[in-house]
């Protein structure tokens, strides 16, 4: 069962509880102890949507380009996923349906998703009824470590701030 359906509720339903500005902080968690191992082979543009056939889950038997670090990895989809929700063209009801799909094709483990899920449902109900447009501006990117080997992990973090 999806929790898209009760997230955006919940998030509906707080709308109105929010300020005009607010701050957001998205984590992202990889390596074996959080089974999450995805790699993509090389960069990409952070504006072409994701496909889990450019990429996989990197093993010792399937270790990464000697060219494309495994944290450079990370960051490029820890970008994918913040440039959903930062995008100026996207409504906050496009930006979480696009969010919503990119956590399900990639099965990226963030830990603050429900959070963020229920904060652009607010977002979604703060547009209908004030007629303005929520707008995310991330501020700070930083990852725990720079993964270089399969056996290690870290915990991505970023900050934003979201003006209506």
């Amino acid at each position: 069962m999806s929790l898209f359906p009760v997230i955006s509720a919940i998030g509906s339903l707080l709308a109105f509880l929010l300020l005009i500005q607010l701050t957001a902080a998205l984590f992202t968690q990889r390596g074996q102890r959080y089974d999450y191992t995805f790699y993509y082979p090389k960069p990409k543009p952070v504006s072409s949507p994701f496909s889990p056939d450019e990429g996989w889950h990197i093993t010792r038997a399937s270790p990464p380009d000697a060219d494309h670090g495994i944290w450079e990895s990370i960051t490029q989809l820890d970008h994918e996923g913040m440039g959903i929700l930062a995008d100026k063209n996207r409504s906050a009801l496009t930006a979480h349906t696009d969010f919503h799909k990119y956590l399900k094709t990639t099965g990226n483990t963030i830990c603050g998703c429900h959070a963020i899920g229920v904060l652009w449902g607010a977002l979604v109900r703060l547009e209908r009824a004030s007629g303005r447009k929520a707008s995310c501006t991330w501020v700070k990117y930083d990852q725990s470590a720079q993964v270089t080997e399969v056996s290690e992990f870290s915990v991505s973090y970023a900050s934003g701030f979201i003006t209506i």
